[in-house]
């Protein structure tokens, strides 16, 4: 499956749903497979791949820094979500 290192198009996709943003959240910090999603460790030391079943591409988290930023911008976004 392709990847892509565009947080804001992959979050594009995720469902503003309380319980799917929990469980991308906690896929990413545990390393591990939550609901809808599943974050595994890249092939490369301090690196990530996220996915899930109704993505086209894998979130590719190049980095220790790109993983934080990553999870930092999900607790943003699911701030902005549940005030819609």
């Amino acid at each position: 499956m392709p990847s892509t290192t565009d947080f804001d198009t992959w979050l594009d996709d995720v469902d503003s749903d309380h319980e799917e943003v929990i469980a991308l959240y906690e896929a990413v910090l545990d390393v591990s497979d939550r609901g809808l999603y599943k974050c595994v460790k890249g092939n490369k030391y301090d690196t990530w791949v996220v996915s899930s079943n109704h993505h086209s591409e894998n979130l590719f988290l190049a980095s220790e820094t790109a993983r934080d930023t990553f999870l930092a911008l999900i607790k943003k976004k699911a701030l902005w979500w549940r005030r819609r």
